[in-house]
């Protein structure tokens, strides 16, 4: 007997975006670009879009007085996984530095959304029965892996 239910799809979809809230405008704004350039999926047009977003970050103000710049760090992350301690150290992870006394600052919330997806790259580890990465650039977590045959990336 053949199952019922969803057929499987090649472009599974895992996730969902809250609720978000637009004005009136912008509602139609994005309906319109998706009916125009996405064959009317706000689905896909919103990929399109976060794909081809890229801005450089500004510079901002130290408490000492300083300029701080946009330097790429590495941080180290712990988990205990089964009993087991792991450590995954994500490099060039952009943070500011005061040009003037040194000072390091991250963004918290950058750092919470870092963390998020490192917990989904272990259970995603974990499912497919592959080895928790002790490395990772954080670059690829800004990129979209396809599920094509040529399995090629996208960059976001």
């Amino acid at each position: 007997m053949a199952k019922v239910g969803r057929p499987k799809s090649n472009n599974p979809r895992e996730f969902t975006i809250p609720e978000i809230r637009v004005t009136k405008e912008e509602n139609r704004m994005i309906k319109l670009k998706a009916a125009l350039y996405a064959g009317n999926s706000v689905a896909k047009f919103l990929r399109m879009a976060a794909e081809k977003y890229k801005e450089e970050l500004p510079d901002e103000k130290c408490l000492c007085g300083g300029k701080m710049k946009v330097v790429l760090d590495t941080e180290t992350f712990d988990y205990e996984i089964a009993d087991e301690k792991v450590s995954i150290k994500v490099n060039n992870i952009p943070m500011y530095k005061c040009e003037n006394c040194g000072k390091m600052k991250e963004n918290l919330f950058l750092m919470a959304a870092l963390e998020e997806a490192i917990d989904h790259e272990i259970i995603r580890s974990m499912r497919e029965r592959q080895k928790i990465p002790e490395e990772i650039d954080f670059q690829s977590f800004l990129e979209v892996k396809t599920t094509s045959k040529e399995n090629k990336k996208v960059h976001v």
